[in-house]
């Protein structure tokens, strides 16, 4: 796992541009957000408070990064230009070949996230940054603080651009998940199928289809998988620790079952990740008896495509604004970077063709959204974890708090676990 150190431009007595944005205030927000984002990745951040003339503050900022154990120094500014209505783009500087490909990634990954124009990675000479920090570095040119459709992308936009940093620099540096091997999603499925949770008979809804817990276990597998690559949206949404609020946050509302069963949820990493899918699991059978074709609420009268729920969890994909995680989540399904295990989640399931219907515009992100949580089980089971931790009120049994939590679930999502993490 890449090591970073990230940090603003100019300093609070060395201001930089101002326009319709600040960029001073700007980039610290950007550069509290990150580290927020990606605590396991970033070693420090800084942002000068002291400085009073642009030779000290470039002098006192290099010298932070490299006082610093990092492999990537970040520096995160805004361009300006001339006023305009026009909008103008972002850029990210580098001047060695090591920055260069960090450059590319961050700014294609900046601009594919907010519809921001990419001007590119480019080469400067002449910054002091880049010349003297001793590791690869990049500066980040966000967009142009004099340009009004620049700043109303900006502000429209601020969380997926963050979002979209951390996934740039965890993509380029963070080793790629292992694929799992036939015999070890087999060793999985066994461990699923001989598991009391197997033959558990869960309320108002019987034992689970065997395809639902086998199909299970194979999406918890992968999910450790991506945390141990340091994934950013397992990372710091998924496996982040209670926060608290239970108005937002699945975890927080279930706490006293969670106490009663002695499941602490108080510290980020695996546990409170595989809590989370014991949670998860019980909001499964409750709300699809485990089926991973289930399709709307018949009941319901709305058929848009984006408030049209589908799948095990009975998600819409209105929920998506809940967290920008969400939509990259959903691009890596679609992109088939991951296995939706559709033949696993299969197994003992009958789906007739009211079910795999579809609502809204074919073409529509809620539309694609649907027609992915039937035939990619598994991202049903990923985008329904983010939303569980950032909008839990979405779900009916939750709010009711019907989903069960069960010992049984988390004893065999652990032994999945040490099977993955043994790698």
């Amino acid at each position: 796992m890449t090591r970073i150190v990230i940090s603003s431009g100019h300093g609070k007595h060395v201001r930089g541009a101002v326009g319709y944005l600040d960029e001073v205030n700007e980039a610290r927000r950007i550069v509290d957000r990150v580290a927020s984002l990606m605590p396991r990745q970033v070693e420090a951040m800084f942002h000068d408070d002291v400085s009073t003339t642009q030779s000290e503050n470039l002098r006192r900022i290099v010298d932070f990064h490299n006082s610093k154990t990092r492999d990537l120094d970040i520096s995160v500014h805004f361009n300006a230009h001339q006023t305009t209505s026009k909008p103008m783009g972002c850029e990210v500087l580098y001047v060695s070949q090591a920055g260069l490909k960090h450059a590319q990634v961050v700014v294609a990954e900046i601009c594919a996230a907010s519809r921001l124009i990419n001007r590119g990675a480019e080469k400067r000479t002449d910054l002091y940054f880049l010349n003297n920090t001793k590791k690869p570095a990049i500066l980040i040119e966000v967009c142009f603080v004099d340009s009004k459709a620049d700043a109303d992308i900006y502000d429209a936009k601020f969380n997926e651009i963050c979002q979209a940093i951390v996934v740039a620099v965890s993509k380029e540096w963070v080793p790629n998940e292992p694929s799992p091997t036939p015999m070890e999603d087999d060793a999985i499925m066994r461990i699923a199928t001989r598991s009391q949770i197997a033959d558990y008979y869960w309320k108002d809804r019987g034992v689970a289809p065997v395809g639902y817990v086998k199909g299970f276990a194979l999406s918890w597998a992968q999910v450790v998988r991506k945390y141990l690559a340091g994934d950013a949206a397992v990372v710091s949404e998924m496996a982040k620790p209670d926060t608290h609020n239970p108005n937002t946050d699945a975890l927080s509302w279930y706490a006293d079952e969670f106490e009663r069963l002695k499941m602490s949820n108080a510290n980020p990493g695996l546990n409170t990740l595989r809590h989370l899918f014991v949670l998860l699991m019980g909001l499964g059978m409750r709300e699809s008896s485990g089926k991973h074709c289930e399709g709307r609420d018949t009941s319901a009268t709305n058929r848009s495509a984006d408030t049209t729920e589908a799948g095990l969890f009975q998600t819409s994909y209105n929920a998506h604004s809940c967290s920008p995680a969400f939509d990259l989540i959903m691009r890596d399904y679609a992109s088939g970077k991951y296995d939706g295990y559709l033949d696993v989640f299969a197994e003992g399931v009958r789906c007739d063709s009211s079910s795999w219907a579809n609502y809204g515009d074919a073409g529509s992100r809620g539309f694609q959204f649907q027609l992915m949580c039937k035939r990619k089980p598994a991202f049903a089971v990923e985008s329904a974890a983010i939303v569980l931790r950032n909008l839990r009120q979405h779900y009916g049994p939750i709010n009711r708090r019907e989903a069960e939590l069960r010992r049984e679930t988390d004893f065999m999502l652990t032994e999945v676990q040490k099977l993955v993490s043994k790698r």
